[in-house]
């Protein structure tokens, strides 16, 4: 699933194009496991600065999911991440915000996996 980078100036708006990716190479049989039960996705507020990033399970057990990004704000990078825990049939949303940022961000880059709760 793609999803895009929001990049905030004084000039204006700009969306940068971005891959979503579950987990990382290394991770491959986590990712065949949680991609078909767990449903990521993003939501953009542009004027407050944020995105939320939403999981939704329809796993039969409890998941434990997290996802980094990067947040670039003022010429500066920095990776951030968070983690919740979704019961089966639930939604949890994490967010990221550039609320402190008063020149050029942006919240990119985001990478996500999912673990079943006690494995």
């Amino acid at each position: 699933m793609g999803n895009a980078a929001i990049v905030w100036t004084a000039l204006g708006i700009f969306v940068l194009g971005v891959r979503s990716t579950p987990g990382h190479a290394e991770d491959a049989e986590l990712v065949s496991d949680q991609a078909s039960c767990i449903e990521f996705s993003q939501r953009d507020n542009i004027e407050q600065k944020l995105v939320d990033f939403d999981f939704t399970s329809g796993c039969k057990t409890t998941q434990s999911c997290s996802v980094s990004w990067i947040v670039r704000c003022d010429g500066r990078a920095k990776r951030q991440r968070q983690s919740a825990t979704v019961a089966s049939g639930e939604s949890r949303s994490i967010r990221a915000t550039a609320a402190s940022c008063e020149g050029e961000w942006a919240i990119e880059d985001p990478q996500w996996n999912c673990r079943t709760v006690g494995k």
